[in-house]
């Protein structure tokens, strides 16, 4: 997720002719001409509806919020049994688990200790890294 500063500055650059040097395509690209760097802007639920909806061609778009809920529900459901959710072709859920460990209040300078903790872990498959 973009900072909120950089969301805002967004929303003013593509208002106006932007003196911050920022230039926002119509891609899904964030590019900055002083560092050349790009930085990807993610897809969020409504985006992930809206191909959903285009690819199954004359469903509605509820029929397509409906169908990204269910399979989100799903994987959900999966991890909460602590079990592997495999999408053959796009990549495997699993839970993981974080070891106890120390670590520093950045504020003190204190050592503090970590509690184990329970992660959700994903691995893509090997036809979606085909495309990257």
């Amino acid at each position: 997720m973009l900072p909120k500063s950089l969301l805002t500055m967004s929303d003013h650059c593509q208002k106006t002719q932007c003196p911050h040097g920022v230039v926002f395509p119509a891609s899904n690209q964030l590019t900055n001409q002083f560092t050349n760097s790009s930085i990807p802007i993610p897809m969020n639920k409504a985006e992930l509806v809206e191909v959903v909806a285009k690819s199954l061609g004359a469903a509605s778009r509820a029929e397509a919020e409906r169908a990204v809920t269910a399979v989100i529900d799903g994987i959900k459901t999966g991890i909460r049994k602590n079990k592997t959710v495999q999408l053959v072709g796009f990549g495997t859920f699993r839970v993981a688990e974080r070891a106890a460990r120390m670590g520093v209040n950045p504020k003190t300078g204190a050592k503090i200790k970590i509690k184990k903790s329970k992660t959700v872990k994903f691995a893509a498959g090997k036809e979606l890294k085909a495309r990257l």
